[in-house]
């Protein structure tokens, strides 16, 4: 058994590498943008790339990397699992096709269908873009003036895929919580500048919009994830303060054997119907009617974010106390069963 993986920090490829190494198991890191790449990647029986929304390059090239060894090497993520990521457009028709409830959800690729659209729609109603992660750039319309505002640019200039204002609104939200303010100010400065540069190569969002009905709720949202279709870890993330979206929020709780079993449930149902081995799934209860609908998933999520977790739901829907991350679960079951 070879293993090749690309190892960044803070990302799933932490705790890949540590049980790598605990287990002894040959594996090499592989660098995803030199030429040679598909040939060192050949020569592992199993790869492994926790790759980044946002960086151009693995924009740019992780999905045809990954397709590219389909039926030659065992991929994580595999080419399924991961061509919906951080797309918001795909998400939508996967889901539907898959009888998962969401928000009811319309695209328009023309500006006038989009305009007749919203002089007829219930408000407020949530907008969102393709690509782009914590809320970034989710935006909640309240009236037809800033939905006709919302077209005009995506129909013209078109929307950057970084979010500056709401990147930094949330790094100063953040300080004021845990009192660094000064400190998470100046990092806030320094990414923010980083990522604009990024964001500067990759392509406008334009040309479409997005609308999704907006579903009151209690002010938070469930997230599960679900790893090899037999292990739900979930957390509840709050809305921040005069905000009303709680992903990104950077407030969580983690209920553990406290949680709903409702969302255990639903979250194992959708990855059984998406057929995957790691899926986060994001979760709203509609405050009048107690149903629960889908509003995104992905394949990865951030990889801290459920360290927190003490356990998990099976498939019966018991809980067991376990406080291994859930990617060992994920690299364990994936090298023993080869799948």
């Amino acid at each position: 058994m070879k293993v090749a993986l690309v190892y960044k920090e803070n990302t799933f490829a932490d705790e890949w590498l540590k049980y790598l190494q605990e287990n002894n198991i040959e594996h090499f890191q592989v660098d995803p943008y030199q030429n040679d790449v598909i040939d060192k990647i050949s020569k592992a029986d199993f790869f492994f790339w926790h790759f980044d929304h946002f960086d151009h390059k693995d924009v740019l090239c992780a999905k045809s990397i990954i397709n590219s060894l389909e039926g030659k090497v065992k991929c994580f993520p595999n080419f399924k699992e991961c061509f919906y990521f951080n797309d918001k457009l795909s998400q939508k028709y996967l889901l539907e096709a898959h009888q998962i409830q969401i928000p009811q959800t319309n695209v328009f690729y023309d500006k006038e269908e989009a305009k007749n659209f919203v002089s007829e729609t219930k408000f407020p109603v949530v907008a969102k873009l393709r690509k782009g992660a914590g809320s970034s750039n989710v935006w909640l319309l309240k009236n037809i003036k800033e939905a006709n505002e919302f077209i005009n640019k995506s129909f013209g200039n078109g929307f950057s895929v970084f979010n500056a204002k709401k990147y930094l609104q949330t790094r100063f939200q953040t300080s004021k919580q845990n009192q660094s303010r000064l400190q998470n100010s100046l990092k806030g400065m320094r990414g923010a500048m980083i990522n604009k540069g990024t964001a500067a190569l990759q392509s406008k969002e334009k040309g479409y919009v997005l609308f999704q009905e907006y579903i009151p709720n209690d002010g938070f949202d469930i997230r599960v994830v679900v790893i090899n279709k037999n292990k739900a870890f979930s957390a509840r993330r709050e809305v921040k303060e005069n905000d009303w979206a709680a992903s990104g929020s950077g407030i969580a709780s983690y209920p553990n054997e406290h949680l709903d079993i409702a969302y255990a449930k639903a979250a194992f149902e959708i990855a059984d119907k998406l057929d995957t081995r790691c899926i986060a799934i994001d979760f709203v209860r509609e405050k009048n009617s107690n149903a629960i609908y889908t509003v995104e998933v992905s394949v990865f999520y951030a990889f801290y974010s459920m360290k927190p977790a003490s356990g998990y739901w099976n498939r019966g829907l018991d809980w067991t106390e376990d406080d291994r991350d859930p990617q060992y679960f994920l690299i364990e079951n994936f090298l023993s069963n080869n799948i």
